[in-house]
């Protein structure tokens, strides 16, 4: 289950940089995706 939830995870956050990048509000992305603010920095990568 630990490999499901990662990969998961990484789609969240893929998803979320890619809502970022395209200029929506860093607060919409975070109720729409989930992140947390502390997450939500690792998408900028």
């Amino acid at each position: 289950m630990e490999g499901i939830e990662e990969g998961e995870c990484y789609a969240i956050l893929k998803v979320a940089r890619k809502m970022l990048t395209s200029g929506l509000d860093s607060a919409m992305v975070m109720r729409m995706t989930g992140p947390s603010e502390t997450e939500l920095p690792q998408t900028h990568h």
